[in-house]
């Protein structure tokens, strides 16, 4: 009698503990009720098989076969189909405790509801950081600054390359400086004297020529003033 005893109350507490499972397949913002519990599918990653769920107001991540226990519910994720919907395998210990019973917890309230974003910037001029060098832009949604480098053209003309050498030619292609090199000792035409450097010629700005130049005109005119008296 007492063994029968005994088998009873060990079935009873074997009933009282086991574990409610069900296996279900959920939309994205649908819930599920069980044992006083409220799942709720918030949302889902396709592409790295994680989804996020709440379970009376208690927010979890549950990645591709793993088990984790959210709020005493032991949530499996199955499988992900599209991406839209999800299969869980759900576990709850029974409980009749009262504070085990679904009060406003169960809405999930704090997992839905989230406060609204505060826009950091209504327009450009808010973002404006006292930088020439950078493009200040209020964009996205909640709006905030965004700052990005300008890009300075190094150079707008050839005269901005000017690098002071004169065994280099300076152009500006695309905005960049470019210093050819060029050979210093090649010769060139004398802008003044049009005789070529480092070679004999007239030098068009020495005094002697000048004096030279000076005499055959005089010879000129003498010849002429000669021949017009002798005419005579």
């Amino acid at each position: 009698m007492k063994k029968l005893i005994l088998l009873l109350i060990l079935l009873l507490v074997i009933l009282n503990v086991t574990a409610t499972t069900e296996k279900v397949t959920l939309k994205k913002g649908e819930s599920h009720f069980l044992n006083e519990k409220n799942i709720t599918l918030l949302n889902l990653d396709f592409k790295n098989d994680k989804i996020l769920v709440c379970v009376n107001n208690e927010i979890a991540i549950i990645s591709s076969d793993d088990r984790v226990d959210v709020n005493r519910a032991k949530i499996k994720l199955k499988d992900i189909i599209g991406e839209d919907y999800a299969k869980l395998e759900i576990e709850i210990d029974k409980c009749k405790e009262d504070s085990c019973r679904c009060g406003i917890d169960c809405r999930n309230f704090r997992c839905i509801t989230q406060p609204t974003p505060q826009n950091e910037c209504s327009a450009d001029l808010d973002c404006d950081d006292g930088n020439d060098q950078t493009l200040d832009k209020c964009e996205g949604t909640p709006k905030k600054c965004e700052y990005s480098l300008i890009e300075i053209p190094e150079c707008a003309t050839d005269i901005d390359c000017d690098d002071a050498n004169m065994c280099t030619e300076d152009k500006c292609t695309n905005n960049e400086c470019i210093h050819n090199p060029i050979d210093c000792n090649q010769t060139a035409p004398d802008d003044v004297t049009g005789r070529v450097a480092g070679q004999p010629g007239f030098d068009f700005k020495k005094p002697i020529f000048i004096v030279f130049i000076a005499l055959i005109v005089l010879i000129i005119l003498l010849g002429i003033l000669f021949g017009i008296k002798k005419k005579i």
